[in-house]
């Protein structure tokens, strides 16, 4: 069985979205305990079942088929406890499983980068591009596919999230608006690249996402509430009367949560294209 196939079965598991079914409750128990695993390097089932509060029974099914996809990885066995006993076989999540993509998008130019599910970068690469509303779609439809080529294939490739400046709702996959790259009418991004692709994209807020970068390579440190501040400095184009200067913009995490406010607003502070009576 192919990684292709593995991959649709995990998503199947995991991302399943049938309100109140009983493949929902068996998805979200996967998605905790492929979470709590992540976040716990070497943990142990017993463990994992004491935090979920979970049965054993439970546990035991949901990491047969994980361990079937090879998403998770037994690694050695821990001490045993005061009284004795079996030794503990501790987990961890498999690295190399697949990859996943990542680019920010911006005006004048884009970043992509490749990560294992460490978070360890595989490549990166920095590539100038004029980036326009007409052809925003298929620009991050050519990046993602010829980055995914010179990583061999999409055959591994789990995801693909995208960072670019705009007021964006991340569940749904909007765009409502990006002054840097002058989208001035929402844009249906997640229903759009749909049609055209069987990979899970997200796109969200950049410094949203840096807070949820920060999140996740500190998941150890137990973050819970802190302020991303990501101050950049574009160039302007004269043709259309922008001037450039520096943009700031803000990733509110609260209670290990990125907070986006009631309209995605919140964080935003200043664009550097802004002008009076743009907006």
């Amino acid at each position: 069985m192919n990684k292709s196939t593995n991959l649709r079965k995990i998503e199947g598991a995991i991302v399943a979205r049938n309100g109140g079914s009983e493949r929902t409750e068996k998805a979200r128990n996967a998605a905790r305990i492929v979470r709590t695993i992540w976040k716990n390097p070497l943990i142990s089932r017993y463990e994992i079942a004491e935090r979920l509060r979970l049965e054993r029974s439970t546990i035991t099914l949901q990491m047969n088929r994980l361990l079937d996809l090879g998403l998770v990885t037994e690694m050695s066995e821990g001490q045993a406890g005061p009284s004795g006993g079996r030794r503990p076989i501790q987990l961890s999540i498999n690295k190399d499983y697949g990859y996943i993509i990542g680019i920010e998008m911006q005006v004048e130019a884009y970043s992509v980068v490749a990560v294992n599910l460490a978070g360890e970068i595989l490549r990166f690469k920095k590539e100038p591009k004029a980036i326009t509303p007409e052809t925003f779609i298929d620009d991050v439809v050519f990046i993602a596919r010829s980055f995914a080529a010179e990583m061999g294939g999409e055959e591994k490739l789990i995801g693909v999230g995208i960072g670019m400046g705009g007021v964006i709702d991340s569940d749904r996959g909007i765009i409502h608006y990006s002054i840097p790259l002058h989208l001035s009418a929402p844009l249906h991004f997640s229903d759009t690249i749909a049609q055209r692709l069987n990979t899970p994209f997200m796109i969200g807020n950049d410094a949203n996402c840096c807070a949820w970068g920060e999140l996740a390579f500190h998941r150890a440190d137990g973050l819970k509430n802190f302020l991303f501040a990501l101050v950049q400095f574009r160039a302007g184009d004269p043709r259309r009367n922008e001037y450039g200067g520096v943009g700031v913009g803000f990733g509110i995490v609260i209670d290990s949560q990125v907070y986006t406010g009631t309209d995605y607003t919140a964080g935003e502070f200043r664009s550097a294209y802004w002008t009076e009576g743009n907006l």
